[in-house]
């Protein structure tokens, strides 16, 4: 091409002159197909990286949230069996035992005749009114105390119930 181009500087022949300007333009042509081919196909390259990329994190996120959501529901399954554990022991003490008062009435039969560990005979009295004041007063306080742990038990296990159900 270099050569047909010196010939021609040199005066020899206008037709060569056109042909070597023409294979001239179509070889301008043909690179800058290429070069449009290879621009395209970099970007369509470029697009699929970022498609993939963008599969890839979401398909991490998806992962991530299903991780969570899993961790999330076995906190509350627990949660919920402990609380339900709680409630069952909270109701089986609230409920009264059958045949509370004839129990009573046996043990407290029993441990009148038994003795303490220095040989004294143990006397349990068989109501209220014969204890001292004092230990009446001091039994109704515990069976207080005992009634306001069980009530504050309730409430917390209502609570934590109503803050699981809301969550």
């Amino acid at each position: 091409m270099e050569r047909k181009l010196e010939r021609l500087k040199a005066g020899k022949g206008s037709e060569e002159l056109g042909e070597v300007l023409h294979q001239y333009g179509q070889l301008v042509k043909q690179v800058e197909g290429e070069l449009a081919q290879e621009k395209d196909r970099q970007a369509a390259e470029l697009e699929e990286k970022l498609r993939k990329r963008r599969d890839q994190r979401r398909a991490e996120i998806e992962r991530q949230r299903a991780q969570r959501e899993q961790t999330e529901s076995k906190q509350i399954n627990d949660q919920s069996a402990k609380l339900k554990r709680d409630i069952d022991q909270i109701k089986q003490l609230i409920k009264p035992v059958e045949n509370e008062d004839a129990r009573m009435e046996a043990l407290l039969a029993d441990n009148k005749a038994r003795k303490d560990l220095f040989g004294r005979e143990i006397v349990r009295p068989a109501s209220e009114e014969e204890l001292p004041s004092g230990q009446s007063k001091a039994l109704e306080l515990i069976a207080e105390e005992e009634d306001a742990k069980v009530k504050r038990l309730v409430d917390e296990i209502a609570a934590v119930n109503e803050k699981t159900l809301r969550d």
